[in-house]
């Protein structure tokens, strides 16, 4: 049978240098809500690309959410955002 685990906590990282970085990530935030409720975002960082060629810079964040899906099923639906 399905067991219930209720809802858990999860920080998820995210961070872009694609064009309009501000847009791109919060996107990203209003879909993780389909996974869980963002509870708290974290400022935004600006930093530059290290190795590689050359590109922009990144923006990175945290947010704090909670989720009531498994880690795996939490994890594809990351990879699908």
């Amino acid at each position: 049978g399905c067991v219930s685990v209720g809802m858990a906590h999860a920080t998820v990282g995210l961070g872009s240098n694609l064009g309009d970085s501000v847009s791109t990530l919060s996107a990203a935030i209003e879909r993780l809500g389909n996974l869980g409720r963002v509870v708290a975002v974290s400022s935004a960082y600006r930093s530059a690309p290290v190795g590689g060629p050359e590109q922009a810079d990144f923006i990175n964040l945290v947010c704090l959410m909670k989720t009531e899906l498994p880690p795996r099923e939490l994890l594809e639906g990351l990879h699908e955002i």
